[in-house]
C-alpha cells in the first residue's frame, strides 16, 4: 500500500475518503494527511485491537462483539470513532458464522458512513484507551487442543479456530493435525481414563480421553 505505484494512483484518483477492511499494513503519512481513510474493524474498538477478532472474541467467551468503522492514524485500530454496532455471539457461533454476519452488517454500515461523510455530520469520538485490548497473531499454540480443560471449553476452542486454522492434539509424542471431530458420551469403561489416553485408533480415526468426555478425530 506505501509503494510508488499505489501512491501515484492515488493521487490520480484524487479520491475523497479511502474505506480499507480486513487491511494489514499502516497507510503512510503522505497518504493520512491528505486523505481521510476509515477502517472497518470486526469488534467493539478500543476492545480486541490487532488480529482476527473473530478468533478471540469467541476463544475468550465473549458475549457480545460488533463493528467499529473509525478513522486511521500512526497505529493499528486507534482512530477517532465514527460508528459502532453491537453483535450477538451465539453459543454455537463459529469463526465462519461471525464473519458472515460482520460482512453482512459492514454492507449496510458502508452506506450509512458514505451519506453521514457526504452531509459533513461525522462527529468522531475519541477511543479511551482505559477499554483498549490488543489481540495477536494467531500462532501455532493458538491452534493445540488442551484435553484436560470441560468439553464446553474445548468445544469454544474449536470453534473459535473455524476456519482460521487447524486444530492440533498431542498423541503420544507427536501432535496430530485435525479438521473433523465429534464429540462422545464417557461411558462406564472410559470413565476413570486420564486426558489423552487413546481409546480406540485405526486409519481413519482416533477416539481420546478429555476431561468429562470423549473425542473423535478423524485423520
Amino acid at each position: 500500500v506505501n509503494s510508488e505505484k499505489f501512491l501515484k494512483e492515488i493521487k490520480r484518483l484524487k479520491p475523497d475518503l479511502i474505506v480499507v477492511g480486513s487491511w494489514g499494513e499502516l497507510f503512510k503519512d503522505e497518504i493520512l494527511n491528505t486523505i481521510p481513510c476509515v477502517n472497518f474493524h470486526p469488534a467493539l474498538l478500543p476492545k480486541n485491537r490487532g488480529a482476527n477478532p473473530y478468533f478471540w472474541v469467541i476463544y475468550q467467551n465473549q458475549s457480545v462483539t460488533g463493528l467499529t468503522v473509525h478513522f486511521m492514524d500512526k497505529k493499528f485500530d486507534r482512530g477517532d470513532i465514527i460508528a459502532q454496532v453491537a453483535i450477538t455471539i451465539d453459543e454455537n457461533e463459529t469463526g465462519t458464522t461471525l464473519k458472515n454476519k460482520t460482512c453482512a452488517l459492514a454492507k449496510v454500515m458502508i452506506a450509512e458512513v458514505l451519506d453521514l461523510f457526504d452531509k459533513g455530520q461525522i462527529q468522531p469520538i475519541v477511543q479511551n484507551e482505559e477499554f483498549a485490548t490488543y489481540e495477536r497473531q494467531l500462532t501455532f499454540r493458538e491452534t493445540i487442543i488442551n484435553l484436560t480443560k470441560s468439553k464446553t471449553d474445548v468445544d469454544r476452542h474449536l470453534r473459535a479456530l473455524t476456519p482460521w486454522a487447524k486444530p492440533v492434539v498431542k498423541i503420544a509424542h507427536r501432535y496430530v493435525e485435525f479438521l473433523n471431530y465429534d464429540f462422545m458420551e464417557v461411558d462406564e469403561n472410559t470413565l476413570n481414563k486420564k486426558p489423552y489416553d487413546v481409546i480406540e485408533h485405526n486409519s481413519k480415526y482416533f477416539i481420546l480421553k478429555g476431561s468429562d468426555f470423549l473425542i473423535k478425530i478423524y485423520k
